[in-house]
């Protein structure tokens, strides 16, 4: 078996985050700010605009608000604007930048074993300092991530830690966490045990195993390409995304708009219905062999690839101490009493145990 395949299957079998360095020969890895700003030239991009403040709740997407500007503005804003974080995020590049051959030329996924995979499969992120993604669970696949330029902070978790999921808002994919990891008050980590934390410097590349939990912070100006790799168990999880959805897109129609934007996320399509989910169950059924939990991932670090290991707990203190902003310079993210409750009412709903045992129903002979 050859590197690549090696390097492929580690990847794909890994059930703890994993380090890579010294891997990537990306050309774009030597550009400058000057260089992004003439190869990006003046297509207006879409950034999601967030505050540099203690909230009470996580910043979600559907609780920022959108700019467009080219990345000369952003640059400028960025200089302009120190209590606010910009972040052009989550950017299939199969839809952006499809002109700019000079960036789309150098992305190349072989020397990580996957050689059919390239730009098409990526996506683009490039924000501020301080922009984030609050902590969720992707629940598909595991993330290659490659950090190009700047520095970002990760801290990941564990499936089992108790991270107060929601599926609120609702995004195809996504498991939220209640939790504002951007701030956090630090006493909601009762129980929690492991947690992992690596700075990505630019070239270094971080594996992030199926359905960990993460949060994802700029340092400083950064940008990231990642994409995912496919795994047997997603054919699992889109019987369960299929149901998650199929009850969202009922339970939407009976509530006001005003609150439809609490329990969705902007530009997240809601065409899920009972015979999707039905469909996807009984092809699981036939086709698909139960999937057999795996045991504690062997790796050791080897090379130029290294677990990122558990922090201690006095090292988990001061990451959640270093998170902290001041309460005296909160801002209110809040939801009124009928919208809390109806977030109650969906989590109890779209609870992991409910949708296992609706597939579970749908899928009998």
């Amino acid at each position: 078996m050859n590197h690549h395949n090696n390097i492929r299957d580690l990847i794909k079998n890994s059930t703890e985050p994993l380090l890579i360095k010294n891997v990537l020969t990306w050309e774009l890895l030597e550009w400058d700010l000057n260089r992004w700003k003439n190869i990006l030239g003046k297509e207006p991009l879409q950034f999601r605009q967030g505050l540099h403040s203690y909230t009470d709740r996580p910043q979600f997407e559907n609780t920022t608000t959108t700019l467009q500007l080219s990345f000369d503005e952003f640059l400028s804003f960025v200089d302009e604007n120190p209590d606010k974080w910009l972040y052009f995020d989550y950017k299939y590049l199969k839809e952006w930048f499809t002109s700019v051959n000079e960036l789309r030329k150098h992305i190349t996924w072989e020397k990580l074993g996957f050689p059919e995979r390239n730009v098409e499969d990526s996506t683009f992120w490039l924000g501020s300092k301080g922009a984030h993604t609050p902590m969720h669970i992707d629940t598909y696949g595991c993330n290659i991530v490659a950090q190009i330029y700047g520095r970002k902070r990760w801290i990941l978790f564990p499936p089992h830690e108790n991270l107060r999921r929601t599926r609120i808002p609702y995004e195809e994919s996504s498991i939220y966490s209640k939790i504002n990891m951007f701030s956090p008050r630090g006493d909601e980590f009762e129980g929690v045990n492991d947690c992992r934390s690596i700075i990505l410097n630019p070239g270094d590349v971080l594996i992030v195993p199926h359905r960990w939990w993460h949060f994802v912070e700029n340092l400083e100006i950064a940008i990231s390409i990642n994409m995912w790799v496919d795994l047997p168990i997603d054919d699992e999880e889109r019987v369960n995304e299929s149901i998650v959805q199929m009850l969202i897109s009922q339970l939407i129609n009976s509530v006001e708009p005003r609150d439809r934007r609490v329990i969705v996320n902007p530009q997240t399509p809601l065409e899920g219905n009972l015979m999707d989910a039905i469909c996807l169950a009984e092809l699981c059924r036939k086709c698909c062999k139960p999937i057999e939990e795996e045991s504690k991932n062997p790796t050791k670090n080897v090379g130029n690839i290294s677990v990122i290991e558990p922090l201690s707990s006095e090292q988990f203190k001061e990451i959640i101490a270093q998170q902290r902003k001041s309460p005296t310079e909160m801002k209110e993210i809040c939801l009124d009493n009928n919208q809390k409750l109806l977030q109650h009412y969906l989590d109890a709903i779209l609870d992991d145990d409910v949708v296992s045992a609706i597939k579970k129903k749908i899928s009998e002979p």
